[in-house]
């Protein structure tokens, strides 16, 4: 996923007119490569947190009969 962002990058950046500046395309993939392991670990902490939830859910229902 995140090499088909960078390709995406480098293609908008090479169609792009000539003033644009090409030190903020680097800009936004180095920050897209600083954050991009940081959300995913909070993203499946979430979605691992929430399988947890409706699991202990469960055992509470099935606790209840």
């Amino acid at each position: 996923m995140l090499d088909c962002i960078l390709n995406e990058l480098e293609m908008w950046n090479t169609t792009r007119a000539p003033s644009f500046k090409p030190r903020s395309i680097y800009v936004e993939v180095v920050i897209v490569k600083l954050f991009y392991p940081f959300l995913r670990s909070i993203f499946t902490h979430f979605l691992i947190s929430k399988k947890i939830q409706k699991f202990l859910k469960l055992i509470e229902i099935d606790n209840s009969f």
